[in-house]
C-alpha cells in the first residue's frame, strides 16, 4: 500500500472515482457487479459455464476470489464466473482503471481483467464497439509468467495492437497491480507500474476509444487462443482480485456547448463536460446574467441585447484548462416593415466581392443604386457579391425579398440567383429567387420572392446572416462584362409576389426633387385605384404609411417635418407596386 500512496503524490491529478476495495464477505457488491452467465464458447470456444454461485465468486478476506472448478455442470464439464460493472453503470470514458490481482496458472487457464465499449449492449457489434484487454493471461510453462495488453477496434474488420510483459517470477506467486492510463490522446498499458505498451487513438478509425467502456472480471477454461487444459492442469484455479479501482485522469480541455444564436432577454443553456471536483468559472458578455448553475458544469443564461462569447475556465487538481469561445449571435427582428437594406454602412459600401478565379467585380455608389462592374470569364467559379448584416436575423414575418434591378440596355446578364443565407451559411437550395433572362430594356424591373423555411429544418429562416446575388454563374452561366444596378433591397412580410416575378417598376413622378416642404406625387393614370403609402428613411425605418381610398390624381405631401435627408417612397395598388426616391432639403 506504500506503493499507491507515493503514485498519488505523484500522479497529483488523479482522482478515485470508482472502487471496490472487497472489504466486506460473500456476493460480490450488486450496487457494482452483476454476473453474465451461461455457456455456449462465448465466441472462443471456451468450455466453462458462467455462473453466479459463491463457488465460483466470492468476497473473503479483503479479496474477490473467482474460481474455475472442473466439474460437471449444466452441461459442461468446467465452471467459472463473469462479472460486469455495465448493469450497475460503471462505465467510464478516459482515466486509470488498475486492479491488484494474484492470478491462476495452468494449461487452458484464460484470467482476463478487461473493458468493452458501452455500445456493445447498445446495438453496436464486436469489434466496433472497441475492446481493452487490461490483462490477460493464457496459462501453462512459460506462459504463467506472461501477460497481454492489447486493444482491439473495427477497421474494415478485426483490428488490432498489443504488446506483452513478461516477469521474472510466476504471476500466481504473488498479487502485482495491472493498469491502463487512458486519456484522448494515448492508451498506455502498465505492470506495476512498469510501462510496457502505448497506443496512439487520435487515427479517426480509432473512435471507439472516445467513447465509455465497463470493466470485466473473469477466468476462461479452453478456448481457441490457450487451447484446452490437459493432465498438468490443476484445479480448481482462483484468481484473487484485493481492488478494483478508477480514477479521473488528466481532463481534456473542456468544450461548450450550446446554442449560437439567442434573441434579447431569453434564457438559454449552456454546459461543458462534468469532471468530479472540478471548479468552474464561466464568461459571458456583460448585459447577460447566469440566474443558475454558477460555479458548476452547466448555467443557465438570461441573455442580454448584444452578441457575444461564451466561454469556461475549468480547474482541478490539474491544473486550470480553458474552453473554446463559443460565439452566441442576437437574433434581430427587421427595423421595419418593410425594412430597405441600406447599401453603404458608415459611409462605405456594405457588399463585398465574393472572390473567384478569372472574374472581375467592382462596387460602387451610382446615387443611392449599387453598381456592380463586372468582368466575367470563368461562370463556373460562381461569381457573386455577398451582404453581411450587422448580426442575425429572424426573417419569417419579412420573409419577401423585392430585388429591383436595373441592366446596361442589351446587355444584361447571363442569369442571376438572389438567395438569403443563415446563421450556418446554409441557403434553401430548392427555394430561391431565380431570373433566367434579367429584362435588358436598360429600366428598372423588380424581382419579387417569399422565402420560406425548409421542411428539414437546415435551413433557418429565422436566424439569417446575409444575402447574396450570383450572376453568369455556373453551367447556365456564359462569359461577359458589363453593368448593372440594384436599389436598396426590400424584406417586406407584405405578398407582392402574387402572379408576378418580374415586375416593372414604374418610376413615380415626385416634384419638386429636392423638396423643401409639399411633395407632388403623380402616378401614370391607367393605375389610379385604392394604395398604400409608404415612406422610409435611408435605414429602412419606416416614417409614415397611410391609405387612401382613390388615388386618382397629384397627392400633396407635407414634408415639412422631415429632417434633411433623403427618402423612399412607395405606393401599393392593387398588384402593383411603384417605388422612388427624394430628397428633403
Amino acid at each position: 500500500m506504500a506503493w499507491f500512496s507515493a503514485r498519488v503524490e505523484a500522479q497529483g491529478c488523479e482522482q478515485l472515482v470508482w472502487s471496490d476495495e472487497f472489504n466486506y464477505t460473500g456476493t460480490p457488491d450488486q450496487q457494482k457487479w452483476s454476473f453474465e452467465t451461461g455457456a455456449g464458447g462465448w465466441g472462443n470456444n471456451e468450455l466453462q459455464y458462467y455462473t453466479d454461485r459463491l463457488s465460483n465468486a466470492e468476497v473473503k478476506n479483503g479479496n474477490l476470489v473467482i474460481t474455475a472448478r472442473k466439474e460437471s455442470y449444466q452441461g459442461s464439464d468446467y465452471t467459472s464466473a463473469r462479472l460486469i460493472t455495465y448493469e450497475t453503470g460503471g462505465y467510464w470514458t478516459y482515466g486509470r482503471i488498475e486492479a491488484r490481482m494474484k492470478l491462476p496458472y495452468g494449461q487452458g487457464i484464460w484470467p482476463a481483467f478487461w473493458m468493452l465499449g458501452k455500445s456493445f449492449f447498445e446495438g453496436t457489434s464486436w469489434p466496433a464497439c472497441g475492446e481493452l484487454d487490461i490483462m490477460e493471461m493464457i496459462g501453462g510453462g512459460d506462459n504463467d509468467n506472461t501477460v497481454y495488453g492489447t486493444a482491439h477496434w473495427y477497421n474494415n474488420g478485426n483490428a488490432d495492437y498489443g504488446l506483452s510483459y513478461t516477469n521474472p517470477d510466476k504471476l500466481a506467486n504473488a498479487f502485482h497491480v495491472y493498469a491502463i492510463e487512458w486519456d484522448s490522446q494515448s492508451i498506455k498499458w502498465y505492470f506495476d507500474n512498469n510501462l510496457y505498451c502505448t497506443l496512439d487513438i487520435t487515427p479517426a478509425s480509432l473512435s471507439a476509444f472516445h467513447n465509455p467502456f465497463f470493466i470485466i472480471l473473469n477466468i476462461a477454461v479452453g478456448g481457441n487462443w490457450p487451447g484446452n487444459p490437459d493432465a498438468t492442469t490443476v484445479f480448481p484455479q482462483t484468481m484473487e482480485v484485493d481492488y478494483v479501482r478508477v480514477y479521473s485522469g488528466t481532463p481534456p480541455n473542456p468544450t461548450v456547448t450550446g446554442p449560437s444564436t439567442a434573441t434579447a432577454d431569453a434564457t438559454v443553456q449552456f454546459s461543458t463536460q462534468d469532471i468530479p471536483n472540478a471548479t468552474y468559472t464561466w464568461t459571458i458578455p456583460a448585459d447577460a446574467t447566469i440566474v443558475s448553475g454558477d460555479g458548476t458544469n452547466s448555467i443557465s443564461v438570461q441573455w442580454g441585447n448584444t452578441s457575444g462569447d461564451v466561454s469556461v475556465s475549468v480547474t482541478t487538481s490539474c491544473g486550470t484548462y480553458d474552453s473554446n469561445k463559443l460565439t452566441v449571435a442576437v437574433v434581430k427582428l427587421p427595423p421595419s416593415d418593410p425594412w430597405y437594406v441600406p447599401h453603404t454602412v458608415g459611409g462605405s459600401v456594405n457588399w463585398e466581392v465574393v472572390q473567384t478565379n478569372n472574374n472581375t467585380i467592382s462596387l460602387s455608389m451610382a446615387g443611392e443604386e449599387l453598381e456592380v462592374d463586372y468582368d466575367v470569364q470563368n461562370p463556373s467559379a460562381s461569381p457573386a457579391i455577398y451582404y453581411p448584416f450587422d448580426g442575425v436575423y429572424n426573417l419569417t414575418t419579412s420573409s419577401t425579398a423585392v430585388l429591383e434591378l436595373k441592366t446596361e440596355a442589351g446587355n444584361a446578364p447571363s442569369n442571376m440567383r438572389f438567395e438569403l443565407v443563415d446563421v450556418n451559411g446554409n441557403v434553401n437550395t430548392a427555394d430561391l429567387l431565380k431570373i433566367d433572362s434579367p429584362n435588358d430594356d436598360g429600366a428598372y424591373h423588380i424581382h419579387a420572392h417569399i422565402f420560406g423555411q425548409n421542411p428539414d429544418n437546415i435551413f433557418k429562416l429565422d436566424q439569417i446572416k446575409g444575402m447574396r446575388l450570383y450572376f453568369n454563374y455556373g453551367v447556365l452561366g456564359t462569359v461577359g462584362a458589363g453593368k448593372f444596378w440594384i436599389k436598396p433591397v426590400e424584406l417586406t412580410s407584405e405578398d407582392i409576389t402574387t402572379g408576378i416575378t418580374d415586375l416593372k417598376s414604374h418610376r413615380l413622378t415626385l416634384f419638386p426633387n429636392p423638396v423643401k416642404d409639399i411633395l407632388s406625387v403623380q402616378l401614370p393614370q391607367e393605375s389610379y385605384g385604392a394604395s398604400i403609402i409608404s415612406i422610409h428613411d435611408m435605414n429602412g425605418r419606416l416614417l409614415r404609411r397611410f391609405n387612401t381610398e382613390s388615388l386618382g390624381g397629384p397627392l400633396q405631401l407635407n414634408l415639412s417635418d422631415f429632417a434633411s435627408g433623403v427618402y423612399f417612397l412607395s405606393i401599393q395598388v392593387g398588384d402593383k407596386r411603384f417605388a422612388g426616391q427624394f430628397i428633403k432639403r
